[in-house]
């Protein structure tokens, strides 16, 4: 049976194209240089440290990514003064309760996302070609191309 993580990763990456990061708070950057293994990246240099230079670019707007599993899940919202059964929320305030009935089951919410990325990546392309043809590349190497910052995250 899949872990709560590997769930977590592999449906993001089906629904939304993204590799998700995990442990949610890895710190990952444009231009990290590793290698994929399933769903996860594991960092092993930067185009910076390999000599490769690039440009950012910067998303201009935000947009929110909002996913649940399939099953397990269950999600209860009540305004403030409604009785919500089941759950421990107070009366008098309002309140979310989630509550999980299945290993694997989550919840993914990040709000006031950005998506920035390597502004010209068919230079990208002809840099690691040459890397790789001197052999300062190895062929299972993959670069972070495209990173999403939420302003915040609930997983």
């Amino acid at each position: 049976m899949k872990s709560a993580a590997e769930s977590y990763v592999q449906a993001v990456h089906q629904r939304f194209g993204y590799l998700a990061t995990w442990m949610p708070n890895a710190s990952l950057r444009l231009g990290d240089v590793g290698v994929q293994r399933k769903d996860q990246f594991k960092r092993v240099t930067t185009l910076q440290d390999l000599g490769i230079p690039f440009r950012a670019r910067l998303g201009a707007s935000t947009l929110d990514f909002t996913y649940t599993s399939h099953s397990g899940l269950t999600i209860q919202t009540k305004a403030e003064g409604e009785v919500a059964a089941g759950t421990t929320l107070p009366v008098g305030q309002a309140g979310v309760a989630i509550q999980f009935s299945q290993q694997g089951a989550f919840l993914f919410q990040a709000s006031d996302c950005v998506v920035n990325e390597i502004e010209d990546k068919n230079g990208l392309r002809h840099a690691v070609i040459r890397l790789l043809n001197h052999g300062d590349w190895e062929a299972e190497w993959a670069v972070v191309d495209t990173i999403v910052e939420a302003s915040t995250a609930t997983i």
